[in-house]
């Protein structure tokens, strides 16, 4: 959904905002540019229940990373526990706020070009 209520974007299940989306497509969660409270809302309204099958994510395009998509991550983290979920390509915009916070230790931060499903049962 766009800022002025519009959809943008024509990718199923990935939410668009003009500056920042979130999407889903079986294990891996994917976030690109700038994640801030209205991309994570939007997403939030869309999806109510944690899509607790995600066991990777990958922030590679992520430009922007507000406080709403730190406690996003940090509530999929809990969701999966026990699991671990991988955080695929952090830039600094990404791994400085969760160092800051203390909550990098909830992720098996992986420092690789895309990501990979895990092997069912992780």
């Amino acid at each position: 959904m766009s800022r002025d209520g519009g959809h943008g974007g024509d990718e199923p299940g990935l939410e668009h905002l003009d500056h920042g989306s979130i999407g889903v497509d079986g294990a891996v969660l994917t976030l690109g540019g700038e994640v801030d409270s209205l991309v994570v809302g939007a997403w939030a309204r869309q999806h109510p229940t944690m899509p607790t099958a995600v066991r990777v994510v990958d922030v590679a395009g992520v430009s922007f990373f507000g406080s709403a998509a730190l406690a996003y991550l940090v509530r999929l983290a809990r969701a999966a526990s026990p699991a671990r979920l991988q955080l695929h390509s952090p830039g600094r915009v990404v791994r400085r706020p969760l160092e800051i916070t203390g909550t990098i230790g909830m992720f098996d931060v992986i420092e690789a070009p895309g990501p990979t499903t895990p092997p069912p049962g992780s």
